[in-house]
């Protein structure tokens, strides 16, 4: 028979843990909180992925981050340098954690997120520099986008299909020549549509390379690549042509090799068509690489790496930890650095650098 203390200290104890939890139940959540756990769908976070995911705040905030001056430059102050966000925030076009995870569900995604294998295959006549470019390593043009791929969407495999030059040329693909660059252009949806009969049945999704520049509708110059959910293909090309470029009738200069500049474009376009297979809109949260463009200007002046917001969804589905995401990059981009150097890339490198050391990955 237990003793009276005893009974007096379990009985104690039970109404401690009942206090705590009604206290929990009505405590007060800050503005910051509610911004979290609505733009991420929680306020729980592995140790050592909270510096990253809390900063999901900002979003909402009318100034990014309120700094305390008084010692010099802070560490807040650092943080906010990583993630830009839009002011004053946005709400037209947002999509939250949940609004996209209600999107895959509704349309019965996860059987196709499950298989974790993308598939990338060359469209088209391509010129004897591309088809024969092969990096000190021995990677081929596609290889380097299977590399980056493979780092950015860490626990998914990424495949390189025979090249489809000859199927292509049968497709019935509306063609046309734009009216300002003269240049011949493809239908991307025609594309899209067609290439999806070619979907192994073992992938998420595929994904083609077009030399022919691109247009998707009649009433639109050009776009560098577009990404189909429902059929779970992506189409994009090197935007040899895009009228934009062209000054005074002058036409950009011809692309005649692969350089630094050429490859991190092309990575920048194909990590953002990827993240549209996998069910992620435009992001109108922060300066972040699914932020919507209508130029390669734009587009390259966008960060190459998603905010904490976009981030939590391409986790979500990869099963990565943040070190491994960002260690992983920042490997894969200094060795590309190292053998094709650009501005944009070594951009890329001192952001992830600084990244690392300012949310402390390397601690845990």
């Amino acid at each position: 028979m237990p003793c009276a203390v005893h009974c007096c200290r379990l009985e104690f104890g039970a109404m401690s843990s009942i206090a705590k939890l009604f206290e929990s139940c009505f405590a007060p959540v800050s503005d910051d909180e509610r911004t979290i756990k609505y733009v991420l769908g929680t306020c729980k976070f592995k140790h050592g992925e909270d510096a990253v995911y809390r900063l999901a705040k900002l979003c909402q905030r009318q100034h990014a981050c309120q700094l305390n001056k008084t010692n010099g430059y802070s560490h807040l102050e650092e943080l906010d340098e990583l993630f830009r966000p839009k002011l004053p925030p946005q709400h037209f076009g947002e999509q939250t954690f949940n609004q996209w995870k209600v999107l895959i569900d509704l349309n019965f995604k996860w059987r196709r997120l499950k298989q974790r294998k993308f598939y990338l295959v060359l469209l088209g006549d391509m010129p004897d520099f591309v088809t024969s470019f092969r990096t000190r390593s021995g990677l081929c043009f596609l290889g380097v986008l299977r590399e980056f791929m493979a780092k950015f969407f860490c626990g998914m495999e990424v495949e390189i299909l025979p090249p489809m030059f000859d199927v292509f040329n049968h497709w019935d693909i509306m063609t046309r020549y734009h009216k300002v660059t003269g240049q011949k252009q493809y239908l991307v949806t025609d594309i899209a549509e067609r290439l999806s009969k070619y979907l192994p049945k073992d992938a998420t999704s595929i994904l083609g390379v077009s030399w022919t520049d691109l247009f998707p509708s009649e009433d639109l110059n050009f776009v560098l690549g577009e990404a189909y959910f429902r059929y779970n293909t992506a189409v994009f090309c090197f935007g040899r042509f895009e009228p934009k470029l062209y000054r005074n009738g002058v036409p950009p200069p011809p692309i005649e090799h692969i350089n630094g500049f050429l490859l991190y474009k092309m990575i920048r376009i194909v990590l953002h068509e990827v993240c549209h297979l996998i069910g992620l809109h435009h992001c109108v949260y922060f300066d972040c690489a699914m932020n919507e463009s209508n130029s390669l200007d734009m587009a390259l002046a966008q960060p190459l790496f998603p905010c904490p917001i976009c981030l939590r969804k391409i986790q979500y589905v990869c099963r990565f930890r943040l070190q491994d995401f960002y260690s992983g990059m920042l490997n894969m981009c200094q060795e590309l650095e190292a053998e094709f150097p650009s501005e944009y890339m070594e951009r890329a490198i001192m952001w992830l650098q600084r990244c690392i050391d300012v949310i402390h990955l390397d601690r845990y």
